[in-house]
């Protein structure tokens, strides 16, 4: 995947990048913690969160998000195996269908990430 888009903020009191790609998904990253990162939107339903890496590499920390290893089906037990109920109509996605183009952070009236994919959706997230 790529990155597309992304805004942040540097301060002492804190600082932070929002990224959003050809993924269709919404990632945080907190420059003081690597356990503070996480996705926003874009997980499908049953996907394992990634977890976040920081890594020093000369004078300079970099932080890397990684893909959780998934165990084949058969090593796992059926009874730990994620149960889908298709009962009634599937409720719609919540993340982006398509690559996120465009990411701007709103303080007034309500503080929110507006994301803007290619196929013109917009979405506000708190």
């Amino acid at each position: 995947p790529s990155v597309r888009a992304m805004l942040g903020k540097i301060s002492p009191g804190g600082s932070f990048l929002v990224t959003g790609g050809s993924d269709c998904s919404i990632r945080y990253w907190d420059f003081m913690s690597a356990q503070r990162c996480g996705v926003v939107a874009g997980l499908s339903p049953g996907q394992h969160k990634p977890y976040y890496d920081a890594m020093n590499v000369d004078d300079a920390q970099l932080y890397v998000c990684r893909d959780t290893a998934v165990p084949p089906p058969e090593t796992v037990m059926p009874s730990k195996l994620p149960v889908q109920q298709q009962k009634g109509p599937l409720p719609p996605p919540t993340g982006h269908q398509d690559a996120i183009m465009d990411l701007k952070l709103l303080r007034l009236p309500l503080r929110c990430v507006i994301s803007a994919s290619r196929d013109g959706v917009i979405k506000a997230w708190k």
